[in-house]
């Protein structure tokens, strides 16, 4: 009789140790599920990652061309308003002289506004 209650004890163990079994088999199941689910989000988010680092670089190169087409344009505006500073000084300073064919002002005057004339830039 103590070796048919053994022998029971011994397989209800056995079942319990077989059930605990199977619940750890399903748990791990469980978690390579969301391993493999894990790591195709990896996946993708590393697939993003490249995609927004190379509009970064698109963005960055952009702007660093906006940049110095605003610095060109800064600096052609600074030289336009030299230039008309320029020839204001000449206009303020011309002399007019004795009404003569084809005269105005002082040859002075002539020659400071032929030189500002002939150093425009050509564009």
């Amino acid at each position: 009789m103590i070796n048919g209650v053994l022998l029971k004890a011994g397989g209800l163990i056995v079942a319990v140790l077989l059930v605990a079994l199977a619940w750890q088999s399903v748990g791990v199941a469980r978690l390579q599920t969301k391993l493999a689910f894990m790591s195709k989000e990896l996946g993708a988010a590393n697939a993003s990652i490249a995609q927004l680092r190379a509009s970064e670089q698109t963005l960055k190169d952009a702007r660093d061309g906006l940049t110095r087409q605003v610095e060109d344009c800064q600096q052609a505006n600074a030289r336009d308003e030299a230039r008309t500073v320029e020839r204001t000084v000449i206009i303020h300073n011309a002399k007019p002289v004795p009404a003569q064919k084809g005269k105005v002002v002082d040859d002075a005057t002539s020659r400071r506004a032929a030189v500002h004339l002939n150093s425009c830039p050509v564009e």
